[in-house]
Formats: structure tokens, sequence, C-alpha cells
């Protein structure tokens, strides 16, 4: 009842955003802060039923991408975190792509849109489940590598606040050693299992940052800037339950901070975040 609520909520603030036309004044405005967006699965068309949240139509999907390529500047999460890291701000209107897991249907039917608009994505996998049903194969990585970068979301999804210090630190280590090997360079892109605020922690955050990496993303709502923690990164998750007139208000971040506003600025749960991994 309450994910229903809010994706009510959601969709009622949005149209009233896009309606009266506060979401093109928002997006008029000079914004020096930059979105990631949080993709899964992106299912054939022809698929039928819903299933999870986050599993998104390819159509739906092709649909997000013309729209972004046409209003943002779509940038790689490297170049943010390279910006971001110099001191320096990223364009006016930034968006950054991500997927979590590594599922097969990055390579089939999301591969190809990015191809086809030339925009550069981030996926995060899963090192231990390369190869296997469902999943990408190592071929199906090196062929996407160039267009997109690889991150790492450790070997085998583990819920990192829940383990012991050790197996945190093999998780976390492993999979950097073995996605490097495979893509023959280094891997500085990082994702936590999960990502809600109970998921991690300052240890965590400390061991990604000790095995190397330059950043690691959350599923934490909000928008990233050069002030923001580079190992607490927040998203913005995408769902197939939110029309196309959610999708503009919540890409543009504006929907996260008119929710903020009326919660009080207390953590607001919306629609799009998955237990990623199952």
């Amino acid at each position: 009842m309450e994910i229903r609520n809010a994706l009510v909520l959601e969709r009622l603030l949005s149209i009233f955003l896009c309606h009266t036309g506060l979401l093109s004044l928002y997006m008029s405005l000079k914004r020096s802060r930059t979105v990631i967006l949080t993709y899964h699965r992106i299912r054939p068309d022809e698929a039928t039923g819903g299933g999870e949240a986050a599993i998104l139509s390819k159509g739906n999907f092709e649909r997000h991408i013309s729209y972004l390529s046409k209003h943002y500047d779509i940038i790689s999460l490297a170049d943010f975190v390279r910006l971001a890291g110099s001191g320096k701000r990223p364009p006016r209107k930034s968006v950054v792509l991500t997927f979590d897991d590594g599922y097969k249907d990055n390579r089939t039917n999301a591969y190809p849109v990015l191809k086809r608009h030339d925009v550069p994505a981030t996926i995060f996998l899963i090192s231990g489940r390369i190869g296997s049903e469902g999943f990408l194969s190592s071929k199906d990585i090196r062929e996407m590598s160039g267009l997109v970068d690889f991150g790492a979301h450790t070997a085998s999804h583990a819920i990192l606040a829940d383990v012991s210090l050790s197996e945190a630190k093999r998780e976390i280590e492993g999979s950097k050693h073995d996605l490097e090997k495979l893509l023959k360079k280094e891997v500085k892109l990082f994702s936590y299992p999960s990502g809600g605020s109970r998921d991690y922690n300052d240890v965590v955050k400390r061991l990604v940052r000790e095995a190397g990496f330059d950043c690691a993303v959350t599923t934490m709502n909000g928008d990233n800037g050069p002030d923001s923690d580079m190992f607490e990164l927040r998203r913005i998750g995408m769902s197939h339950e939110n029309s196309f007139t959610v999708f503009r208000v919540k890409s543009s971040g504006m929907l996260n901070s008119m929710l903020r506003i009326m919660k009080g600025r207390m953590s607001v749960s919306v629609s799009g975040h998955v237990k990623a991994g199952k």
C-alpha cells in the first residue's frame, strides 16, 4: 500500500508540474547538479507482463533515451567523477545512465538503443554471475566495452553491511580483480548491492575506497555535484510503473526535490527501486 500510494503521489505531482509549466521553467534554469539514473532490465517489446517494477520495455527505453538525448547532456559516470574530482562543474543539464547487475538483456535490448543514439552508460557487474543464465557473457562485455563502461557490483551481490569485514573485503576486491582481468584495464566504479541506507556503512565505504575505486553509487534518491560524497552518490530509479510524464519529471531531478520539500526534507521512498540481483 505504501508503494502504491507513493506511485499515485508521483503521478499526480508530475501531472501538476508538467501542465502548469513549472517543469519547463525548472529545466530552463541553470542547473549545476547531475542526475544519475538507474536501470536494471530491458525486456523485448513483444514480451508480456510487468513483473518487477524495474523491468522496462525496449520501446519505453528507446523513448527515454530519445528524450534525454534531446534535452540533456548525457555524460559517463567516469566523466562526472573526473570533473567533480577536479572541482569543475559538469555540463549545465547533465544526466548519467547506469544499469545494475549485468543482465543479458542489457546487451540484446539496451545496447542497440545506446549505440543508435551514441550515448554512454555504465553497467555494474556481479562478477560471479558473468556467463550464468540470464546474465552477460564475457563476449557480451567485451563487445560493449567502449561505449559502455563497466563497474563492480561485488562478486555475489552480498549485502555488504550484513557480512563480516573479511567477507565484505573479499566481495569488493574480488570483483574488482576479476573484472580487471576480463577487461584488461582498471575498474574504478562501484555500486553497492541494493544500495539503501542500511545496505552499506562507513566501514564498507572505506573498504571500497581502499580497494582503489574512484566512486560508489547507492540507490538513495537525489542528485549530485562536486560537493557530493563520491562514495555515496545518489541515483533515481526508473520503473515501468512510471508514465512518461513521471519519467520526464523524475529525470529532471525536480520530482525528488519536490517530494523532499513536501516531506519536510525527510527521506522519501520512490518507485523504481528494486532489490537487485534476485
